[in-house]
């Protein structure tokens, strides 16, 4: 991957979590929208970068389960009830398995989702899947902020906001 695209796709991701943190949805599907225009591969590397950050920040948060327990997460809608992750749409579902699979270490698991979803070209898939994944991760910065967990270096600026 080339370092300027790589870098510039970042900058982006970054501006969109500042922006989701700032309340600016709008401002952040902006800085997402212009992913599309940073590269070929833009959605896609944008959803490794999102992945990646919300992975880390994840081990971090779960640093008292130990290093060898696998962590797990559930899925609930706004009122608290679990939601079986196959009743989810595709998108959805592949990005939060990805996350998941990088939680646990396994890259090409998390790869296989991912490529589930933005192989296909579909912007709109992508655009739900890089949303979810915005969202995962700005929630996940917060919490970092507020339980003193280690996030991403190139989002630690970020979390001061």
């Amino acid at each position: 991957m080339d370092e300027h695209r790589d870098g510039t796709v970042r900058l982006l991701v970054r501006t969109a979590v500042d922006r989701m943190q700032a309340s600016d949805p709008d401002g952040a599907l902006e800085a997402l929208t212009a992913v599309y225009r940073a590269a070929d591969r833009g959605p896609r590397q944008a959803a490794d970068v999102l992945a990646d950050a919300s992975a880390d920040m994840l081990k971090s948060l779960c640093v008292q389960v130990g290093t060898d327990a696998p962590i797990k997460m559930q899925l609930g809608d706004t009122e608290g009830n679990e939601i079986p992750i196959d009743d989810i749409d595709p998108p959805l579902r592949a990005s939060f398995r990805a996350v998941m699979a990088l939680v646990n270490s396994d890259e090409q698991a998390a790869d296989i989702q991912l490529d589930l979803v933005f192989d296909r070209q579909d912007p709109e898939e992508d655009t739900v899947a890089l949303m979810h994944l915005l969202l995962w991760t700005t929630d996940l910065l917060t919490a970092c902020r507020e339980g003193g967990a280690r996030a991403p270096d190139w989002l630690v600026d970020s979390s001061a906001g």
